[in-house]
């Protein structure tokens, strides 16, 4: 099906779908840091029925390496 203006654009390459919507996987980085709060929360919502708790500290963002196998 196609898409009304504005949003019949057209990209090629890897898409990431957020809660904000799709973003490139260039944009990923920026995206985390950018809702890294964000993210925290809802982290933290899910482990409220444990007796952990996440910060800033145990984030770690790491790129996975594409190969083909």
């Amino acid at each position: 099906s196609h898409l009304p203006t504005p949003y019949d654009i057209t990209y090629e390459g890897p898409m990431i779908c957020t809660s904000h919507g799709l973003i490139s996987k260039d944009d990923l980085p920026q995206y985390q840091k950018e809702h890294i709060n964000e993210m925290l929360s809802q982290l933290n919502e899910i482990l409220s029925k444990t007796d952990r708790k996440a910060s800033e500290e145990d984030v770690v963002f790491t790129e996975e390496s594409e190969t083909d196998e």
